[in-house]
């Protein structure tokens, strides 16, 4: 039996319930959950579905832009940390908050929203939701590097202008310095940074229980992914690496998948290759 549903931000004496729907959501990741708490979380950027006046599924919504091709800017909102409590999961109320955030996004002039599904379910509510493919990323793994400089740790304002030089002509997400921030503090939980070498190559990393190293984000010119990954790995003091980049690098290696959804608003008319998200707190 459901209860009487409304959507709302949530109230400032209301943190203590979002964590603890955080937790049941994505158990294990209670140093990632501090870290937003503590560097991101804002009452104006999070919605909330109650039940009966008790809050029962939630999402944060950062702003982001999306860069088509030829320059063109769209106004996105981010969908991040979206769970329902445990025990009122496979109701709907999902596909109920997605409706209500719709609603917010029109009224805000969003052109559209962008999320990364945690698994098979959340991906079928969103899809169910308007959502559709339009992020991919080649995957692949890196072992046994050889020994090389350290590649050093940028700011993020730097990196931001690689980041930018490097995406230039393709479809991507793009992201303020404060974004990049705060996937910086993301990723120093686990011991990672942002790293460069050259003049605009670039790479944002974090480090898997195993050991292993997630360059969650590598873009370079063509035929220098190598030498970057290998500057990484010394840094890290990693000799395994698992590598995620652009679908239209490293051509010859790993594998290509769906990576995120987006649902455009108004007819908005989206590009219809796959682009590169890349920064996505997942």
């Amino acid at each position: 039996m459901i209860g009487t549903l409304g959507t709302r931000r949530p109230r400032p004496n209301e943190e203590k319930a979002l964590r603890e729907l955080w937790q049941q959501g994505f158990p294990g990741e209670e140093p990632y959950l501090e870290c937003y708490f503590k560097n991101r979380y804002q009452r104006t950027e999070t919605l909330i579905l109650e039940e009966d006046k008790v809050p029962v599924c939630m999402m944060a919504t950062l702003p982001m832009i999306t860069v088509e091709p030829d320059g063109t800017r769209l106004e996105a909102m981010y969908l991040y940390a979206v769970t329902t409590r445990e025990d009122r999961r496979r109701l709907g109320f999902l596909e109920t908050l997605l409706q209500s955030a719709d609603m917010v996004f029109r009224a805000q002039k969003k052109d559209c929203a962008l999320v990364v599904p945690a698994n098979d379910a959340s991906r079928a509510a969103f899809e169910k939701g308007g959502f559709h493919d339009a992020f991919s990323l080649r995957e692949f793994t890196v072992e046994d590097l050889p020994e090389t400089a350290a590649a050093p740790v940028l700011k993020p304002a730097e990196y931001r202008r690689r980041r930018e030089a490097m995406l230039k002509g393709h479809y991507y997400v793009s992201c303020n310095t404060d974004a990049i921030e705060f996937a910086r503090k993301f990723a120093r939980v686990s011991g990672g940074d942002l790293y460069g070498i050259g003049r605009d190559a670039c790479a944002l990393a974090e480090r898997l229980p195993d050991g292993t190293v997630l360059i969650k984000e590598l873009l370079t010119d063509p035929g220098e992914e190598d030498a970057l990954i290998a500057a990484v790995a010394a840094a890290m003091k990693a000799k395994r690496c698992v590598v995620r980049t652009p679908e239209w690098l490293c051509t010859d290696r790993g594998e290509v998948r769906p990576f995120g959804l987006i649902r455009g608003y108004d007819r908005v008319e989206l590009p219809g290759e796959p682009g590169w998200l890349g920064i996505a707190y997942d």
